[in-house]
């Protein structure tokens, strides 16, 4: 009889991954963190897409690249899926469990207008995909098939310039540099009823010939969905009510002759929606209203700007927070911030947001967190206490 051989089995241990030391050059202003806050997915310019576990510093996948880089980077609400916009206008759906691609689909023009605009949103609870700006279409896809629902636009059409989700994903408004703006069902791709039309003509202004910043800048609905703000070329922000199909209202800028030609580039509410602020360029100033008296709560100037700055409220509605340096500063609409207060706010910080030769520094954000490139670092911070919950080296070329 053989003897018997007894195989020990000596389960080794995985490698624990190390932290991130370093990041290669990543693609401009391509990268988002995830609604759970527990990722960022980051854009290189020559290693696909990394996702980032932000509490390790570790990378949970790397998405392989292409020969055309990832310039924007979408989340779905409930972090399950991750979409990639490549230049050549292709979109990859990522399933973020496993780090692979489910789906390749064709998108938008291959040669937009405003290519730096053109974006991908997930909507209809993550079952769609939307790619819009940066031309005169926009394509409305199913995830799961990567059948194209609808194509809205044409190609001899206005160029959509902003677009806006409603909080349950069930309405889609696009802007236009024609200043008007439709409502689209993302689920079906169905026109939805009411069209807002802003004064969008040529005027002369301080003596000069002068085009202003025509067309909608920025959109947003409020927490219902029942009304939209829309940010124009014409100095103002307006309230258009989905259900009654008409303005319910306006808030200027135009206080001064100066401001005539401004463009409204940042529209947000409060959370629940009682308080709306906005932010104007090429001048910046941020004012904010409260939306049932119409009273100009706040007032505060910034300096001058070349594209717009995103502006919107912290979750707990007590701060504002600007996307140029991530700035907030308190607010409490009983005790109203004082212009003065604002305005040293904002100089006080120009100096830090400065970094040669790129200018300001832009955030992105999704309300809670706030994320850039900053001095050859990637830094996420959260809202509105300003922690810094991530910071890795980028690598130069």
């Amino acid at each position: 009889m053989l003897p018997l051989l007894l195989i020990a089995l000596v389960q080794v241990p995985a490698e624990t991954p190390k932290p991130i030391e370093s990041l290669p050059p990543l693609a401009q202003d391509a990268q988002a963190v995830s609604p759970d806050h527990k990722r960022i997915a980051v854009s290189t310019q020559d290693e696909g897409v990394w996702v980032i576990d932000i509490a390790t510093k570790t990378v949970a996948f790397r998405v392989a690249p292409t020969k055309s880089v990832v310039e924007y980077v979408a989340w779905t609400r409930d972090s399950a899926k991750l979409g990639l916009l490549h230049r050549n206008a292709d979109i990859e759906i990522v399933d973020a469990a496993s780090g692979s691609v489910t789906k390749t689909l064709p998108s938008t023009s291959k040669n937009p207008v405003a290519r730096g605009k053109r974006d991908i949103h997930f909507a209809a609870g993550g079952t769609v995909i939307v790619a819009a700006l940066g031309g005169s279409q926009t394509d409305i896809f199913r995830c799961d098939s990567g059948e194209q629902i609808a194509r809205i636009g044409n190609a001899d059409g206005p160029i959509t310039t902003a677009w806006a989700l409603s909080a349950d994903e069930s309405c889609l408004a696009l802007g236009t540099e024609a200043g008007v703006v439709q409502m689209w069902d993302p689920l079906t791709g169905e026109r939805l009823g009411g069209e807002a039309r802003i004064r969008n003509e040529k005027r002369i202004d301080n003596g000069s010939d002068w085009m202003g910043f025509r067309g909608i800048h920025s959109l947003a609905f409020d927490p219902s969905g029942s009304i939209l703000a829309i940010g124009g070329g014409d100095c103002a922000a307006h309230l258009w009510s989905r259900t009654q199909h008409r303005f319910l209202g306006s808030f200027s800028s135009c206080t001064e002759e100066v401001f005539s030609t401004l463009g409204i580039g940042s529209v947000a509410f409060s959370a629940d929606g009682s308080r709306l602020v906005t932010s104007s360029f090429p001048y910046i100033e941020i004012r904010v209203w409260d939306v049932r008296s119409d009273e100009l709560l706040l007032h505060g100037s910034v300096g001058e700007s070349s594209r717009p700055m995103a502006t919107w409220f912290s979750s707990d509605g007590t701060r504002i927070v600007s996307a140029g340096g991530c700035l907030s500063t308190t607010f409490d609409d009983r005790q109203p911030v004082p212009k003065s207060a604002v305005s040293e706010l904002f100089s006080r910080s120009l100096p830090t947001m400065r970094a040669p030769p790129l200018g300001l520094t832009w955030w992105q954000h999704d309300g809670d967190y706030a994320w850039a490139v900053v001095d050859h670092h990637l830094v996420v911070r959260k809202i509105p206490d300003e922690q810094l919950v991530l910071r890795i080296p980028v690598r130069e070329k």
